[in-house]
């Protein structure tokens, strides 16, 4: 969960599908009420989340999907060091028509210190 010092949920992050036998899951954000977007939460959460992944569980992928007209979550995931990986045509049908779902993912060759250096 993403909480406020005081308590209040903004959020959460997650991994899904953790396969211990790949060293891979996919992540998953959220910040739920729309007036707490684009203040910096998600990509905080989701950089100690990276961490946690990296030095708990040991991965060595973390991927994601995500709308491919999402451009605010793209440019973020980007930022994060997330790659294009590919794009799933007519994946997902939302408000009443078929989206594109860009698949995204951060490669880990080593569990080094270094590696964590680079979401932090």
């Amino acid at each position: 969960m993403i909480i406020f010092p005081d308590g209040t949920p903004v959020g959460a992050v997650a991994f899904l599908n953790h396969d211990k036998g790949q060293n891979k899951a996919e992540l998953r954000k959220l910040i739920g009420d729309p007036n707490m977007r684009g203040m910096g939460l998600a990509k905080e959460a989701t950089r100690l989340w990276i961490q946690y992944g990296l030095s708990t569980l040991k991965l060595k992928k973390i991927y994601l999907n995500t709308l491919n007209t999402n451009i605010r979550n793209i440019r973020l995931n980007e930022e994060l060091g997330f790659k294009v990986e590919g794009l799933l045509c007519n994946e997902v049908f939302v408000d009443g028509q078929y989206k594109d779902v860009l698949r995204m993912g951060l490669w880990f060759k080593s569990f080094s210190s270094d590696a964590e250096k680079n979401v932090i």
